[in-house]
């Protein structure tokens, strides 16, 4: 019978060679450690108080986002002045009030209303005198089927519903929006405003509205162009806790952004609420400021102003993100501001870096 032949083992590799491959190994990881680690040490977010008078805006084109707010009141806007208010409601939005019977018996009104453009299923208009008070109150409710999901989300979006009309859109995740608007006259007044609802097919007239916006649904508001005074519109937030008597949100964070196509929310610039000054965002492999994970209602938002953009003023203590920079805690770099230190460092990482390329070397001599 033919024997096979017998393929000769390779030879094994000399200990120097093998030893050259370990400490080439070994210096291409310390070389990645210690680059991660400068990184991480002069990226690692540090919590600081909001600067005095901060405000978080989004202009046109950009969304602010309020994250971790409980259910309950939102906002109050009370416009004083003469003029024309605009509330639209997007396709989803279910008319509470005036129910259905009560809506067939009010009185029709002009057929030339319509409805905006798009995917919008509800429209009031306000032709208020100047003597007659416009309110919309805005409360945050809970979603019918929970989630498990902490904390609702608004967004705000600047624009002009209508045509030279200063207005914001709003919408909610993780929770439904009640919207009620109404007009009160003025008794001693014989001039009176009126107040339109339309809905597809039917346009009456009543004095009170409300809408419910399920998750996700937007609603509009646009103020008449003269309402910039003082007191011509008073915006009011959620709580009037403060020893001052301000009105404010109790959030976890605020962030301005855009919207991607498919409807998720890019932040730009976060402050995501901390439990106190100086904590760190350790535990993340890649530090990273976003809008989640943040501490509940450790911001107090305050000065709601919806005129050409959307913004707040934010007070607390949160990591903070700036147009897409992280305020990170800057060890290295300051560090590097001492000279001797400086030059001490960079003295050792000559020393490492040489190092490397000795051993390197000396695998690349030995390997066969």
């Amino acid at each position: 019978m033919k024997r096979k032949p017998v393929t000769p083992a390779l030879p094994a590799a000399p200990p120097q060679t093998r030893r050259g491959r370990m400490l080439a190994a070994l210096a291409c990881v310390l070389v990645a450690l210690a680059a991660y680690s400068l990184y991480w040490l002069n990226s690692l977010p540090v919590a600081k108080p909001t600067a005095v008078s901060e405000r978080y805006q989004a202009g046109a084109g950009k969304v602010l986002k309020i994250s971790g707010l409980a259910p309950g009141p939102l906002m109050s806007l009370t416009v004083r002045t003469q003029g024309m208010i605009k509330m639209s409601f997007a396709h989803g939005a279910v008319l509470v009030a005036p129910s259905a019977d009560r809506l067939a018996r009010l009185v029709p009104a002009d057929d030339k209303i319509a409805l905006p453009g798009g995917n919008w299923d509800g429209l009031i208009e306000i032709s208020k005198q100047k003597t007659e008070t416009a309110s919309v109150d805005i409360e945050l409710l809970p979603l019918t089927t929970p989630t498990g999901k902490a904390g609702a989300s608004v967004y705000f979006e600047a624009t002009e519903i209508a045509p030279g009309s200063p207005g914001f859109r709003l919408w909610a995740d993780n929770a439904r929006l009640k919207v009620v608007t109404a007009l009160v006259g003025d008794p001693a007044s014989a001039r009176r405003g009126s107040m339109i609802i339309a809905l597809p097919g039917k346009a009456v007239e009543g004095e009170i509205a409300d809408f419910e916006m399920p998750e996700r649904v937007k609603a509009g508001i646009a103020f008449p162009k003269a309402d910039t005074g003082q007191n011509a519109l008073v915006i009011e937030l959620g709580n009037v806790e403060d020893p001052l008597n301000r009105s404010f949100l109790d959030a976890a964070a605020i962030a301005s952004g855009h919207l991607e196509s498919g409807g998720n929310f890019v932040a730009e610039s976060v402050a995501c609420g901390a439990s106190h000054a100086g904590a760190l965002l350790w535990w993340r492999l890649f530090p990273e400021i976003e809008d989640r994970g943040c501490a509940d209602a450790s911001l107090k938002l305050s000065g709601f102003q919806p005129n050409q953009s959307v913004s707040f003023a934010a007070e607390g203590v949160a990591f903070h993100r700036r147009d897409g920079k992280d305020d990170g805690w800057g060890v290295i770099a300051s560090l590097m501001d001492n000279a001797i230190v400086k030059a001490i460092f960079s003295a050792a990482v000559a020393a490492f870096l040489g190092w490397a390329w000795v051993a390197v070397r000396n695998w690349r001599k030995a390997s066969p």
